[in-house]
């Protein structure tokens, strides 16, 4: 299989899939079940894809304080920040118990 994604995806590198990136990747692909009230476009890949770049969102200086996240409540994956987060907690447990 080819190493890169090509020179339209500025040869992307193929990364190798650990547990923790799967994990992340399905939390991606499934994030609208876990808080329907907010707008996330739904993913146009069935499988996992093998071309892909992981980075950190950093605070840009032009955001209001109120709207940064405090360092003590980010978090170091995308499913520690979903387990964390109250509300998608309390909406899924409600769920969860009418099922």
């Amino acid at each position: 299989k080819e190493q890169t994604a090509g020179d339209k995806w500025f040869n992307m590198k193929r990364n190798d899939l650990t547990p923790a990136m799967k994990d992340d990747l399905n939390a991606i692909k499934l994030r609208g079940m876990i808080d329907p009230k907010r707008p996330y476009k739904k993913p146009d890949w069935k499988n996992l894809p093998q071309y892909f770049q992981i980075g950190t969102v950093m605070d840009g200086g032009e955001e209001a304080r109120n709207q940064k996240i405090p360092k003590k409540e980010r978090k170091s994956t995308i499913i520690d920040q979903f387990l964390h987060d109250d509300k998608s907690l309390n909406w899924t447990k409600k769920k969860f118990g009418d099922i």
